[in-house]
């Protein structure tokens, strides 16, 4: 009986009969079973993570009397597959009575690969800044956190930090795509932020010393590879200094300066500090300027001026009185100081121009 179906159930006869007339007679029972029905499957995923698992399920084969076999020779209403690649299943029902069905649909399982850590590079930044952090995924997106297991992601691909005091640690993962399940992700890595406290701690301060003495201005400040360059102000704008028989420790955090005379009256002074790249550009502070008074060394008790002074940074200095009747012009820069009292009387006059000054102050005075 060829495609047997339901219909040819029953007992069928066979005679046979010879030559002679003589018969003989056989019956049989023909019993066809229905075929059981193409199962359908059903799964937990079609995307699985390498490395991750999912269940596949299948519907109810012969009332739940027959067998369910798998690809791969599984057995099984429900199996836990693991594949590492991409690939196919299907699944027949065997009947009690040993009858296949039909294979069911092909259900693909998509592997997706675990990506690759990140490469992410050092980071420093100045103290009281903020900055934005990046990194490189060979596949996937970069998805950023406040720590190994924080669920709750702070970006994806750039996340800008808050205003950083401090060192502060973050890190990142490659995640095939943290939008849809599965998110396939690959182990966090840190990624700190270096917070470099340059800053000036202290400044330099104003100077008064004797003319012929020694002085020095001085800068503090916190952070790492510092580099100095002192500068002076003559009234013609800042200018870098080099050693020289006056200058010594110009790249230094303190300058010193020997033997002063009064040329270098009212001179002021400041220094530019640096201290290497942060990112790709070197970070620069400039000090506040501090100013350096030279006083001269008194003749006497009390002083008479009366030449005048014109286009000249002079100090006129007196253990006592200064009486000055004499005129002050061009760009001078002038100071006269005395113990006790400076009296500028009758003829003494002032004319003003750009860049001039005059001061009178009553003070301790340098002595012979």
């Amino acid at each position: 009986i060829n495609s047997a179906n339901n219909s040819n159930s029953g007992i069928y006869t066979l005679t046979v009969t010879d030559a002679n007339g003589c018969s003989a007679t056989a019956t049989t029972e023909v019993v066809v079973n229905a075929k059981p029905s193409k199962p359908t499957i059903s799964t937990s995923s079609a995307t699985v993570c390498s490395g991750g698992s999912a269940i596949l399920t299948a519907s109810s084969c012969d009332g739940g009397q027959g067998t369910l076999r798998w690809t791969g020779g599984l057995n099984g209403t429900s199996i836990t597959i693991s594949p590492t690649n991409s690939r196919s299943y299907r699944v027949l029902c065997v009947s009690a009575a040993g009858c296949e069905s039909d294979s069911s649909d092909a259900t693909l399982i998509s592997v997706v690969p675990i990506p690759s850590i990140p490469n992410v590079s050092n980071v420093v930044i100045r103290v009281g800044t903020s900055t934005s952090l990046t990194a490189i995924c060979s596949s996937g997106t970069p998805v950023w956190y406040a720590s190994t297991t924080a669920t709750a992601s702070l970006g994806t691909t750039t996340f800008t930090t808050p205003t950083l005091n401090s060192n502060t640690t973050y890190f990142v993962a490659c995640e095939s795509n943290p939008n849809v399940n599965p998110n396939c992700v690959s182990s966090r890595i840190q990624q700190i932020v270096q917070v470099d406290n340059f800053a000036i701690t202290s400044q330099p301060q104003n100077k008064a010393i004797c003319a012929g003495q020694a002085t020095s201005f001085s800068v503090s400040a916190d952070g790492t590879n510092i580099s100095y360059q002192w500068q002076v102000n003559n009234g013609g704008g800042w200018v870098s200094l080099s050693n020289n028989p006056t200058y010594s420790g110009v790249n230094l955090a303190t300058l010193s300066i020997s033997n002063v005379s009064l040329s270098i009256n009212s001179y002021q002074y400041r220094c530019i500090l640096t201290n290497g790249l942060v990112n790709g550009t070197p970070a620069t502070l400039t000090s506040n300027a501090a100013s350096l008074t030279v006083l001269s060394t008194s003749s006497g008790s009390n002083l008479t001026v009366t030449n005048a002074i014109n286009s000249t940074n002079t100090i006129i200095q007196a253990g006592q009185t200064i009486t000055a009747t004499n005129s002050i012009t061009g760009t001078s820069r002038v100071e006269y100081l005395a113990g006790n009292a400076v009296l500028l009387n009758p003829g003494f006059v002032v004319t003003a121009a750009s860049g001039s000054s005059f001061q009178a102050k009553v003070q301790a005075t340098c002595q012979n």
